[in-house]
């Protein structure tokens, strides 16, 4: 088996963050595919700073999951699953059709 990186670095750089999994208590929107986290459901939510803004991000664990596997060497909250679909799905795409090529991707 092959390590896999996929890099996401567009210049910006935590200050600072913090992560911790919860459980959800009311519903919740994941970050990066968008499901609904359900009350009881269980996410990771970060916060920090980043370049002078405060932020926060909840994730699903499966994204988390993911993203923990494939962005080893960095990445934005909220566009794991684009930079996944640039490297692995539009890199033999013909057509822009994602359907007809089996594109996973949420």
């Amino acid at each position: 088996m092959y390590d896999a990186c996929i890099c996401i670095d567009h210049g910006f750089y935590n200050e600072f963050h913090a992560a911790a999994v919860r459980a959800a208590r009311e519903p919740h929107k994941c970050g990066e595919c968008g499901d609904v986290i359900k009350p009881g459901d269980r996410y990771e939510r970060v916060a920090g700073k980043c370049d002078g803004y405060w932020f926060t991000a909840k994730t699903c664990l499966v994204c988390a999951r993911v993203r923990d596997d494939l962005f080893t060497c960095g990445y934005i909250y909220g566009e794991v699953w684009e930079g996944i679909h640039e490297m692995y799905c539009t890199r033999y795409d013909d057509e822009e059709d994602d359907e007809e090529d089996g594109c996973m991707c949420p």
